[in-house]
């Protein structure tokens, strides 16, 4: 049993010579963070207002939009 798991565990890492073949690949963790997280906050600050949207990662759509840049807030 622990062999085996051994062997597995090196079967999936990669080599050197299939990493030099491909050094662009994204890790597993590049490839699965928008579908593990997938909603994103953005935030921005310019000057005295302040801008802040909900976006969903996997179809990059906009979700919500939030601003203070209004007249109510002004006065």
């Amino acid at each position: 049993m622990k062999m085996r798991l051994i062997v597995q565990a090196a079967w999936t890492r990669r080599s050197r010579s299939e990493a030099a073949k491909r050094p662009n690949r994204e890790s597993w963790k590049q490839r699965t963070d928008t579908h593990m997280r997938p909603f994103l906050l953005n935030v921005f600050f310019y000057r005295k207002f302040i801008h802040a949207k909900v976006m969903h990662r996997p179809t990059r759509k906009v979700i919500s939009v939030a601003t203070t840049n209004a007249k109510k807030y002004k006065d």
